[in-house]
């Protein structure tokens, strides 16, 4: 046998095998490592529970020494699988014994020496210190285990040659904490980085000897040495059993007292000796204790039992003559520390170099992308430069190209427009000579007809004529009043009018000419002319008055004639003398009227609807033609409407006066339309009703009397402005027919939880019962959740600006599947949905419906969306009206009545959540004192089953159950006050604040209204501005302009009807709101108060009750307080 023997070493992947594996290695054994799940470098991987393999691999090597130091040494996981740790614990150290035993009886060499690593776990821990001959007594499995493995050597293996070598708990360097029991304790003093909720409980009652594995490897090292000293004379034979172990008793509680002072001590030695460490490196104090719960008792609800005290006597080693001397706990510990906190800053160090070194690799990286995409850019942007500069060289070629084409047009038309107004100037020189003429004939005419009107009066005078007859001819005749005005006028002057007249229609053709073939047939615009009008119905047989031509003034001039040669006929039809009656006013006035100049402002300042002969404007007095529309629908335009007012002003600014020109253009109008009146069939007229005043050609003129000469005629702006306030009063008539108010009776209950725990939420069923036949029935029911009804009030508030809508419960986050929770919110909803379904104009609104009784009501919602558009959630209202008010203009309220509104319900609010919170505090009182009668009646009950007389028992047992009596009592009052007091205040709590949100549309209102004003001004003075550029204006543009400004009008005129309506509507709800508040707080307060009443009588009868047991059991009379007895 060579001087160095060869040594097995089982487990040598674990902390003792690594061990045991260097120290042979370094006392110069032949040395081979066994290893399974860890086998690396230097080791053989050897699955130990296959007898076969492992006598192969002996068989092959003939070792001299085998340590056995493989084993499942976890108590708990032995605990856990006792069949799976027997192989290993039990099973391998049998075969290796037998495999020793049989290589000396059948192989004829020596056994080799079996060293089996076994624990102090094989004692109960009842009698320290032990010895290796002292009984063992396991108090768990592994233990047992280990204990049957020293048996299985003791008995297969050869006596001397194979030995059970106990130790206790081990520690050293480790690859991982779990590997040593010891080891472990690190992980558990390490400061964490966020307070646990709860300490960790920690062994301070079993008395451990940590013993470090280099220690161990040494004794095991000189046992070797022992067995095959040099020569490889063995000794007779060694003990079956030997003990090792340090001193050092501690249990685990003190060994991390013990670690968390070594670790913190080698930090600070660090932090001193290499200040070169930046602050934060490492804390003050990297372990502690505070967070452990130490246990000084036996746990006996654990699952493995340990040992309390299991010290090894260490005499047997001793007499061997190997070292029992130990590195001490602290010590090693402090140097392990060491080591491992320098090698981790060395490597944080390093890593931390490395990622700086990296990091600036990354910067230059970037730095050099950036230039590279800043020169890309460059470029890029040279190239759209120069593509840029050519589109506008391209573009001022065009520009240059089109307004040589436009210059060239503009010459052409010039030149057209010089021609056209020479022509002009032509015929207007022919039409002077013509007029020359015609009034030369006319004044001639006019003398005649002065003659004959002074015969005429001079009859009268005298008598000749019969009265009545005269004077009705008189009134009757329209060259009466002629003759009248041409008595009181220079006939001069009204030959200069009518001259004038005819010059400011030539100067308006003139103009009208040079515009082209659309402007022509139209007067100057304005934004009455500007209107689009509606167009007659095609079954009408009365002429378009838009389409008649305009009248020339040789056509005016023909009108004269025919009147003065109708006068001197003596015509006297009806027909004719009602349709010219009305220009009696007209003609009086133009005897303030003088030069052409008033003339041709008065003909131009003349309605579109006159200068076509619209004689609905034109009456004597009556107001059914105020009632019609000038487009003959009965219904009034709304283009004129919204932009007649501007209109009345420009015509009163412009036209005072009307002028004998614009008469007569009247007149020939109305003659011409007479003939087409005068034939229609008698039984195709309509009959007049009694008291409808007469128009014009409609029935017989009046009688002569005293105020013939003063007929009731019209102005055309008069007219004008009783049509818009005829309009104006038929606007504020109700939009609507009253509607009819159904009874609806709603229950939401059967609230289930459905969903995964992320999308769980809660449904109700929603049962409607209903006589408004709009439903599908009038009993039905859906599902709903939470949040359908979040949407109905969103979408209510949204269709109905100024209703408060009640309100629903409010959004909980945390607790929400809660019972109470729960039954609060469907209360809440049912409660929410009955006032919204029985609300006068809320219950006929067709989102309450689809609410209703709409099964499929997610997709029903989205079809109801892309028809009106998404329902605005309250939040969406916050942040765009938030954002729309930057800027915009500022409400200020000038309604005092919404000012003491507001001022109220802040004061109401403010009281309401007063209330609210002392009828909580009073519940909670209320529930307080009966958990304390209900204690009281407890005792009472344990009183009356002592060994006390049968009638004191029978007292206690009475007054226990009054006290019960009135804990429930009190329970159930408790829950009145928040069910029938409380909740009706905190739903009005909650009612103010839809309240304001009904005052908010209001508010929303006014802003669009203000929107539409600056819109409009911005419009208005855009048009002014292009008007005033004159002729670099095209026509059209100034028409959409002016078609754009009369539906911004409209609008505007629209949204202060709306803000006017919803005022109304919020003073109206504000009202119903107060009504019903007192009425629901006086139903509430009369059901809690006769509750409250009931429940104090029923009290009161059962002391009555307990009184009379009282005088029973005692045979004495009791005068209860307040009774008759004691009252009388």
């Amino acid at each position: 046998m060579s001087s160095k023997p060869r040594v097995v070493v089982t487990g040598a992947s674990g902390l003792l095998g690594r061990a045991v594996f260097e120290r042979c290695k370094t006392e110069g054994y032949d040395v081979k490592g066994l290893a399974y799940s860890r086998a690396r470098d230097g080791l053989t991987k050897l699955n130990l529970t296959s007898t076969d393999e492992v006598y192969s691999f002996l068989s092959s090597i003939k070792p001299h020494v085998i340590i056995h130091c493989a084993a499942e040494r976890r108590p708990d996981v032995v605990e856990k699988d006792p069949e799976g740790s027997e192989a290993l614990n039990v099973g391998v150290p049998t075969h290796l014994a037998q495999w020793c035993a049989f290589q000396e009886k059948e192989g004829g060499q020596p056994a080799p020496l079996l060293i089996n690593i076994s624990t102090d776990y094989v004692f109960d821990g009842s009698k320290p210190p032990y010895k290796v001959d002292d009984d063992p007594n396991p108090l768990n499995t592994y233990g047992v285990s280990k204990l049957r493995g020293e048996r299985a050597v003791s008995e297969h293996g050869i006596k001397g040659r194979s030995v059970n070598f106990r130790v206790p708990v081990l520690y050293g360097y480790a690859e991982s904490p779990d590997e040593s029991a010891v080891n472990i304790l690190l992980t558990t003093i390490q400061r964490p980085s966020q307070v646990p909720s709860a300490l960790k409980k920690m062994d301070a009652y079993a008395v451990r000897y940590p013993t470090n594995v280099s220690d161990v490897a040494r004794a095991l090292g000189d046992l070797v040495n022992l067995a095959y000293a040099e020569g490889g004379v063995a000794p007779p034979s060694l003990p079956p059993t030997l003990h090792f172990s340090a001193m050092e008793a501690m249990t685990k509680y003190d060994m991390c007292n013990v670690l968390a002072r070594v670790w913190n001590s080698v930090q600070a030695d660090l932090i001193e000796s290499q200040p070169e460490l930046q602050p934060g490196t490492l804390d003050e104090q990297i372990a502690t204790t505070e967070y452990l719960d130490p246990e000084y008792e036996v746990d006996l609800t654990a699952a493995t039992m340990r040992p309390r005290h299991c010290k090894l006597d260490l005499s047997s080693t001793r007499e061997l003559g190997i070292s029992t001397d130990c590195v001490t706990f602290e010590s090693w510990w402090k140097g392990y520390l060491t080591e491992t906190e320098t090698t981790r800053l060395e490597a944080e160090r390093k890593a931390a170099a490395e990622a700086e070194e990296c990091r600036v690799k990354e910067v230059a990286a970037a730095e050099e992308k950036r230039k590279q995409d800043a020169e890309e850019r460059k470029s890029r942007e040279e190239e759209e430069k120069c593509k840029r500069e050519e589109a506008e060289a391209e573009e001022r070629s065009a520009r240059v190209a089109k307004e040589k084409e436009e210059a060239e047009r503009l010459a052409n038309e010039i030149e057209e427009e010089r021609k056209e107004k020479e022509r002009i100037e032509t015929d207007k020189a022919e039409r002077k000579q013509r007029e020359a003429q015609e009034l030369d004939l006319l004044h001639a005419e006019q003398q005649a007809a002065e003659q004959e009107t002074v015969v005429k009066a001079d009859d009268m005078a005298e008598g000749k004529l019969k009265c009545s007859t005269h004077s009705e001819r008189r009134a009757q005749d329209p060259m009466d009043l002629v003759a009248k005005s041409i008595e009181q006028s220079d006939g001069n002057e009204i030959l200069e009018q009518m001259q004038g007249s005819s010059e400011g229609k030539d100067e308006d053709q003139n103009e009208n000419d040079g515009q082209g073939p659309s402007a022509s047939n139209s007067p100057r615009p304005s934004f009455s002319s500007l209107r689009a009008r509606p167009t007659p119905p095609a079954s009408s047989s009365s002429p378009d008055p838009s389409m008649a031509p305009p009248l020339r003034p040789n056509s005016l001039q023909e009108a004269g004639e025919a009147i003065l040669r109708r006068a001197s006929a003596g015509t006297t039809s009806s027909k004719v003398h009602s349709s010219i009656t009305p220009l009696g006013e007209p003609l009086a006035v133009t005897r303030q009227v003088s030069g052409s100049v008033a003339s041709r402002e008065d003909a131009r300042s003349l309605p579109t609807a006159l200068l076509k002969g619209d004689d609905s404007l034109i009456s004597t007095g009556s107001t059914a033609a105020q009632d019609a529309d000038s487009d003959g629908y009965g219904e009034p335009s709304p283009r004129l409407e919204s932009t007649m007012p501007r209109f009345i002003d420009e015509q009163r600014a412009a036209a005072p006066v009307q002028s004998a020109t614009a008469v007569s253009a009247l007149v020939l109008q109305q003659q011409e339309q007479q003939p087409k009146q005068a034939h229609v069939p008698p039984q195709h007229q309509q009959p007049q009703e009694q008291g409808e005043p007469d128009f014009p050609g409609s029935g017989p003129s009046p009688g002569p009397g005293p105020g013939s000469d003063q007929i009731m005629v019209r102005s055309t702006i008069n007219a004008v402005d009783e049509r818009i306030a005829d309009a104006n009063m038929r606007d504020d008539l109700p939009a609507e027919p009253h509607q009819r108010r159904f009874t609806f009776e709603i229950k939401v209950g059967d609230p289930q939880k459905v969903g995964d725990p992320v999308t769980a939420h809660t449904v109700y069923t929603v049962r409607t019962k209903t006589d408004c036949s709009n439903f599908r029935a009038l009993q039905f029911s859906v599902l709903r959740r939470y949040n359908d009804f979040r949407w109905l009030h969103a979408a209510l508030v949204n269709n109905n600006p100024g209703m408060i809508v009640p309100p629903v419960p409010e959004k909980v986050k945390i607790g929400r599947f809660a019972p109470e929770l729960v039954e609060s919110r469907r209360h809440g909803l049912e409660t929410c949905i009955n006032k919204i379904s029985n609300h006068p104009v809320l219950q006929h609104d067709d989102d309450l419906r689809l609410f209703l009784e709409s099964d499929n009501f997610a997709h029903d919602v989205k079809m109801r969306d892309l028809r009106k558009g998404p329902v605005p959630t309250p939040e969406q209202k916050t942040y765009f009206g938030w954002s729309s008010n930057i800027g915009g203009p500022k409400f200020v309220e000038t309604d005092e009545w919404f000012e003491r509104q507001k001022g109220y319900l802040d004061s109401l609010e403010s009281q309401l959540r007063k209330i609210v919170k002392a009828i909580n505090t009073l519940a909670q009182q209320r529930k307080d004192f009966a958990h304390q009668t209900s204690e009281f009646s407890s005792m009472m009950m344990v009183l009356s089953t002592s060994s006390l007389s049968r009638a004191m028992c029978t007292c206690f047992a009475g007054l226990g159950e009054v006290q019960r009596r009135a804990q429930e009592l009190a329970e159930l009052q408790s829950d009145a006050d928040m069910r029938e007091i409380g909740t009706v205040i905190y739903e009005y709590e909650r009612i103010v604040g839809s309240v304001r949100k009904a005052f908010a549309t209001r508010v929303d209102a006014w802003l669009a209204w203000q929107l539409a004003e600056e819109d409009l001004h911005k419009l208005r003075r855009k048009y002014e501005k292009l008007k005033s550029e004159g002729g670099r204006v095209h026509p059209e543009r100034l028409h959409s302009m002016l078609q754009d400004i009369a539906d911004k009008e409209s609008q505007s005129l629209h949204l202060k009807k709306m803000f006017d309506d919803i005022s109304r509507r919020c003073k109206t709800e504000m009202a119903a709101f107060d009504i019903e508040r007192v009425e629901e707080f006086r139903n509430a307060l009369e059901t809690w108060i006769d509750g409250m009443v009931e429940r104090q009588e029923e009290m009161a009868k059962e002391w009555e009750h307990y009184i009379a047991l009282l005088e029973r059991q005692t045979g004495r009379t009791i005068d209860a307080p307040g009774s008759r007895s004691n009252v009388s």
